[in-house]
């Protein structure tokens, strides 16, 4: 038996920070069509050849056994093989490590057929890391360390420009997680981000949506800034357009409606070459 997941990257988010509650939150982009990590799960093969898995993957594995084995009963002769790749950019702000948990996790749920839901497998992913809403293709709001989704949004299609600002550089998450503070202002700002951003997705509007994650991005900027973020800023305020963050990584971005990507593609490729050196990803979501 043989079976294989694919779970796909989270590249930034729309918005992330704490409402006046101390619930921390994040409102994930939508799924990447680029970035993936795949996980293969083999029946017993004396001839496989295997490469080590990572740490956190092991990790989920030791979680899921543990979980299963309070749900379901497993005989102790089965043996297994699990292999993973991802072509994810790590301490990069793109989900790279969720994508590997929730990968495993995916594939683990299927090999063995206990349908546990998305719900299920955040909950699990969460005793590893917190957690990027990787299992759900759209825009949620979420709760990454209860691994929780707090709202659905409706449907808003778009494009997105993004790069990374920094080469050299990688964010550890979970140690730039515990050390943000926000003040009272902030999370004020961010529980009126939310209610606008719900409205902006409800109705379609496209300047209210780039207002609330340019106000998202601008105050993680203060925290972790990004390499030339004003200069990106200033583009899509001119541009009719939207500027994006990965909240604790160091890519950015642009977010347009279809008809003003198929109008500036070609100028802010261009030009955002002009100001980095770096590689650009293009995707309509």
């Amino acid at each position: 038996m043989s079976v294989n997941t694919k779970v796909y990257a989270k590249p930034g988010e729309l918005i992330q920070g704490m409402l006046p509650d101390g619930t921390r939150f994040l409102v994930s982009n939508k799924s990447s069509q680029l970035f993936y990590t795949s996980t293969t799960i083999r029946s017993h093969d004396k001839n496989a050849v295997l490469n080590p898995l990572k740490p956190k993957t092991c990790q989920a594995i030791h979680v899921f056994y543990d979980y299963l084995s309070k749900d379901k009963y497993i005989s102790k002769q089965q043996i297994i093989h699990i292999q993973q790749s991802s072509n994810i950019p790590q301490g990069k702000g793109l989900s790279s490590s969720s994508a590997d948990i929730l990968g495993v996790l995916s594939a683990l749920n299927l090999f063995y057929q206990t349908n546990y839901t998305a719900e299920i497998l955040y909950q699990l992913a969460v005793q590893v890391d917190p957690t990027d809403p990787c299992l759900h293709e759209g825009n949620i709001v979420f709760d990454s360390s209860q691994g929780a989704v707090m709202k659905s949004l409706n449907e808003i299609p778009y494009c997105i420009l993004y790069f990374d600002t920094d080469f050299d550089s990688t964010v550890d998450t979970i140690s730039f997680g515990r050390s943000v503070h926000y003040s009272e202002v902030q999370m004020q700002k961010y529980e009126e981000i939310i209610q606008n951003l719900q409205r902006a997705f409800k109705n379609q509007d496209y300047t209210l949506l780039y207002e609330c994650t340019k106000l998202s991005a601008q105050i993680n900027n203060q925290i972790l800034p990004k390499p030339g973020f004003d200069l990106l800023n200033e583009f899509a305020l001119t541009h009719d357009c939207g500027v994006f963050v990965a909240h604790s990584g160091t890519y950015m971005g642009l977010i347009m409606d279809l008809v003003t990507f198929q109008q500036i593609h070609k100028k802010a490729i261009a030009w955002i070459k002009k100001h980095w050196n770096t590689t650009i990803y293009s995707e309509y979501l």
